[in-house]
């Protein structure tokens, strides 16, 4: 048995997928047909959302980036956005630690993860940059593999 946990480094790095993305969209906007969904462990340390919200859903809620969103600010750990709940604009904040899954259906890209990162807050230093020695030369992950037909 291999001592390398491949799910748990592949979610990883889709986490810094979603990063990626969600930083493109902070500084460039949110092109057609592009929405994003997602479901977030609102149960997980780092996850700050208004209580009466966490009251309704205290261990995991879907949120959707399309219409009507603003401040998103994406860190290495996270990402801030306001959203609107009842037509009542509420910032939040989701580790990337947190996500159990990504979609963009106008792009048919979905990502889902094995769960929470155990142990983590939202300041995971999975998504730091790697180090300046680390060998990443020939590494190429395919993501065709994630996409639905």
């Amino acid at each position: 048995m291999s001592g390398i946990n491949y799910p748990d480094i592949m979610a990883q790095v889709l986490r810094g997928v979603v990063a990626a993305v969600l930083k493109y969209v902070a500084e460039k906007g949110l092109p057609e047909p592009n929405y994003f969904v997602m479901d977030i462990c609102t149960d997980h340390p780092g996850v700050e959302i208004p209580d009466w919200l966490r009251k309704q859903h205290p261990q995991e809620m879907r949120i959707i980036l399309q219409h009507w969103f603003e401040d998103l600010n994406v860190g290495a750990a996270g990402f801030f956005v306001t959203l609107s709940f009842n037509n009542s604009p509420q910032p939040i904040y989701v580790p990337f630690a947190a996500l159990k899954s990504f979609s963009d259906p106008g792009a048919g890209v979905t990502f889902s993860f094995p769960g929470p990162v155990p142990g983590e807050s939202g300041d995971s230093p999975a998504l730091d940059e790697p180090a300046a020695d680390a060998d990443t030369k020939g590494k190429v992950v395919s993501l065709e593999n994630f996409r639905k037909g």
